[in-house]
């Protein structure tokens, strides 16, 4: 939350956002102020008026809003002054107590000390559980609403409109739009009155395009956009038949509301246009050295920035910065968002240090009007944070992540941001290899997405798939397998068979079945999904190649190398014509296709199509990705069958560095790279070198792998074969045991290749 320098004050009531310059003040106090704001105003706004100095402004409409509800709920005003004597110290539920739960909540909000009195995320948490609490919140409120329209006799416009104000506020959506609708509803009715003069005429046009205007707002925050839009429009053509030529700041805000639509519609050259007339008007109406200028011009730079041209974006956002200095002083806590938003622009042209340091200015200035664990801090943080998982510098990522999610388990411990906080670390830890610590992470962010969301909805789902990726990285199959299937379960309650989403969780089931050699399981899921794609899709779609190349790779460990040659080509030509030559996806095809051609005896061929997918792969990702690592160890196996045992060993060596710089030398991965080492240095009769590397990848697939599974048992047989090169025939048949065992418990032959 953030708070305001001494020469600008909000005064409380929330319906109302005056700010006043010092030199006003007394002069508003004494001419009144429309709505009694002083009525409303937090105690220490009243002090403020006395002693100039620091107040949070949220705290203090928190404060506001509690007169308002006690009005609401029965008291009346001299009674409500009586307790502002007493400091609220008496307040006695002498009132119907119909709302225990609400006037419990209000005392919070009444507290004179601003550090105890509730936040608005404090308090948007309490509002929520009433209506876990009650049986129908919405029931609690239309309570509230009942008692307030016991006390006013007559339905008034201004009445509707305090009504939309507070549940605005609350976020009610629905309620909001109600009242909005009754407003229509009896402008509607006036307008339909015979005799109207001009004078009335032109107050109702008014009030009609206000709440429109209002309607639409709300339209906006709930998402729904298209809805918005032609409120917004209806609006202006209101506006526009009043004023005829004239402009007005009014009209204006309207064009930033139809701005701001086209903006979420991603449509940026119409929503320049709106904000630049709005620009244009306000300039004539408030003059170049203006917050109200300063933003919009804020908004024009952030369109420049959304559409890449940063140098424009950077251009505006100065001259936004330069204006919010001079009104407000370098160091008030507004000039930090401009910081913020200049260091994005920078941060997207690559220039980090110089984004750094607008960062670190914004950081400076929070952390001397804001306590150290706001979340205003925290979003500098996380700025921060962004920028060096940007430039690659993942521990320093790391680091100041878990400085935000330090923040949000103080201020919001279950909630959907903590959860994220906890997603990103996961995912930066996996990127460092730190598999066991990515691991610990999602399942965190599990715990808070089933107490927010609940077992069932799509949030959960995410954390079972992200969860269920880290598990088969880390060849924990079953845990794998069982986060999945969980997932599997809420998409197909959600969205039935027939959808994407849906489709990727049957997916991932059958990779991991496949994972686990359990072959007819596997294909019978992976046929799933692709049937699914098939219906939404037809054949020739992106979705539609990944299934027939998952089909193509099951055919390949089952040794089947004709068939999953046919899926793969199958894949290649959507690819190809869907996503073009020059696509990392492409490039896997290529890659796919040279290891069922290598099997096959057709050298040649693979070896062209490993060079092509690693050029794709090397211009579209760069040299080190673990897409790269696969068409390199590819390629190394393909010059190991044609012989030049040299050049294979060289290749997968790079690649083993490759994997431990990515993954971590615990990798599951790295492992695959020692042992095809261990086999190459084996075929060139460095016998030692090659069973220290293969006894290498054993360790590593024991502790991520567990005893049974094919890669464990790729690793034995391995082994045996070195043994016996080495006369060493115990050690050879111990080895060939273990392997046949796990063979024969997951129900295989052969052992597929691992690249």
């Amino acid at each position: 939350m953030e708070g305001v320098q001494s020469h600008i004050y909000k005064l409380g009531r929330f319906d109302y956002a005056i700010q006043l310059n010092p030199d006003q003040k007394c002069l508003t106090f004494s001419e009144g102020i429309p709505g009694l704001i002083e009525f409303y105003a937090a105690p220490e706004i009243l002090m403020l008026l006395e002693n100039e100095g620091m107040y949070n402004p949220f705290k203090a409409d928190v404060f506001s809003m509690g007169l308002v509800i006690l009005e609401m709920m029965g008291f009346q005003r001299d009674k409500i002054e009586q307790m502002r004597s007493e400091n609220f110290l008496l307040i006695t539920p002498e009132i119907d107590l119909k709302y225990p739960l609400l006037f419990s909540i209000v005392k919070e909000m009444l507290k004179i000390n601003p550090e105890k009195r509730l936040s608005w995320y404090s308090l948007m948490m309490k509002f929520a559980n009433i209506e876990k609490k009650c049986p129908n919140e919405e029931e609690t409120l239309k309570k509230i609403k009942d008692k307030m329209a016991g006390i006013i006799e007559e339905k008034t416009l201004k009445n509707y409109e305090d009504f939309c104000k507070l549940y605005f506020e609350l976020g009610r959506w629905k309620l909001t739009t109600n009242y909005i609708d009754l407003a229509l509803d009896l402008i509607d009715k006036k307008l339909g009155e015979i005799a109207m003069n001009p004078v009335d005429l032109k107050l109702l046009r008014g009030h009609q395009w206000k709440f429109l205007g209002f309607k639409a707002i709300v339209c906006r925050e709930s998402g729904e956009i298209n809805e918005a839009f032609s409120l917004y429009h209806d609006a202006l053509e209101i506006q526009e038949g009043l004023l005829g030529d004239g402009e007005t700041a009014e009209l204006a805000t309207t064009y930033e509301g139809i701005g701001m639509v086209c903006k979420l519609k991603n449509n940026y050259k119409e929503a320049m246009q709106y904000f630049e007339k709005a620009l244009s008007i306000k300039k004539g109406i408030f003059g170049e050295n203006d917050m109200i200028i300063a933003q919009l011009i804020t908004e024009i730079g952030l369109l420049h920035k959304l559409q890449g041209d940063f140098g424009k974006a950077i251009e505006f956002l100065t001259k936004a910065v330069i204006i919010a200095k001079d009104l407000l002083g370098e160091y008030n806590i507004v000039i930090a968002t401009y910081y913020t938003n200049i260091g994005g622009c920078q941060q997207g042209q690559g220039l980090y240090d110089l984004a750094l340091k607008n960062y670190e200015k914004a950081l400076e200035i929070r952390f001397m009007s804001l306590n150290e664990n706001d979340e205003n801090i925290a979003n500098s943080y996380l700025s921060i944070a962004d920028l060096y998982e940007d430039s690659g510098n993942i521990s320093k990522a790391i680091e100041f992540h878990q400085k935000v999610l330090n923040i949000r388990l103080l201020v919001m411990k279950n909630h959907q941001k903590t959860a994220h906080s906890y997603i990103t670390l996961g995912n930066l830890y996996q990127e460092e290899g730190d598999l066991e610590k990515s691991l610990e992470h999602h399942e965190k962010a599990l715990e808070i997405s089933i107490t927010v969301y609940g077992e069932n909805d799509e949030k959960t789902c995410i954390c079972y798939n992200n969860i269920g990726r880290i598990c088969q990285n880390m060849g924990k199959t079953r845990d794998a397998l069982n986060h999945h299937q969980k997932a599997l379960t809420i998409r197909m309650s959600l969205f039935g068979l027939n959808n994407l989403d849906t489709s990727f969780s049957l997916l991932n089931v059958g990779i991991v079945y496949q994972d686990m050699g359990n072959y007819p399981k596997a294909q019978e899921h992976i046929e799933a999904a692709l049937g699914v794609r098939l219906k939404l899709f037809g054949e020739f779609n992106a979705h539609v190649a990944l299934g027939l190349a998952s089909l193509g790779n099951l055919s390949q460990d089952k040794g089947d190398y004709k068939a999953a040659l046919e899926f793969h080509e199958k894949a290649w030509r959507i690819r190809m014509k869907v996503l073009g030559e020059n696509h990392p996806f492409t490039a896997i095809s290529y890659t796919y296709l040279a290891q069922s051609l290598i099997e096959l005896g057709v050298y040649q061929k693979a070896l062209s199509y490993n060079e092509l997918s690693y050029k794709i792969l090397k211009d579209t990702l760069g040299e080190k990705n673990v897409l790269t690592c696969v068409s390199r160890s590819s390629f190394a196996f393909n010059l190991e069958k044609m012989g030049d045992l040299d050049k294979a060993l060289e290749i997968q060596k790079m690649v083993m560095e490759w994997r431990v710089q990515l993954l971590g030398e615990k990798s599951r991965y790295v492992s695959i790279s020692l042992n095809n080492i261990g086999v190459i240095l084996k075929e060139m009769k460095r016998t030692d070198e090659a069973l220290d590397y293969s006894l290498r990848a054993l360790k590593i697939r024991l502790k991520v792998l567990g005893e049974n599974h094919p890669e464990t048992a790729q690793s034995y047989e391995n082994l045996a074969h070195i043994y016996q090169d080495m006369k060493k025939n115990k050690e050879r048949k111990e080895n060939k045991t273990k392997a046949d065992l796990i063979k024969k418990n997951i129900g295989i032959s052969k052992l597929p290749i691992k690249y």
